[in-house]
C-alpha cells in the first residue's frame, strides 16, 4: 500500500472530535481507547464567558466505540441521548472549565 492510499484511508475514517465548542479548548487526547477533552468557558477573544447551558458538540463515531460509550463530565452535563453519534455537553452555572472523558461502555 502506498503512503497516499494509507493517508487517504486515514482521512476517511470518522474520528471523535469536538465539532462546536462553547469556549476555548485547553486539551484534547485519545489514548488507549479513552478520549479526553477540556475547555474553558471563556470566549476566545477573552472579553467574556459563555453563559451556563451553552452547548458543546463532540462527534463520537460508532466505529470508535462499537459497543457504546460512557461519559464523565465535570463542569457540565450530558444533554444528548445515550450513545448519540453527536455527544452534546451543556456547561453548568459557575463552571470556568468543562472536562469530558469518553470511554468504551465496557471499560
Amino acid at each position: 500500500m502506498s503512503w497516499h492510499t494509507s493517508l487517504q484511508r486515514e482521512m476517511e475514517v470518522p474520528r471523535r472530535a469536538p465539532q462546536a465548542i462553547s469556549g476555548t479548548p485547553d486539551s484534547y487526547s485519545f489514548d488507549n481507547g479513552t478520549f479526553q477533552f477540556s475547555y474553558s468557558t471563556e470566549e476566545a477573544d477573552g472579553l467574556g464567558s459563555f453563559p451556563a447551558g451553552s452547548q458543546t458538540t463532540i462527534s463520537v463515531p460508532s466505529v470508535e466505540f462499537p459497543d457504546g460509550y460512557q461519559v464523565s463530565v465535570t463542569g457540565g452535563e450530558v444533554v444528548s441521548t445515550p450513545n448519540a453519534s453527536d455527544l452534546v455537553i451543556a456547561s453548568n452555572a459557575g463552571a470556568s472549565t468543562v472536562t469530558v472523558t469518553v470511554s468504551s461502555a465496557g471499560a
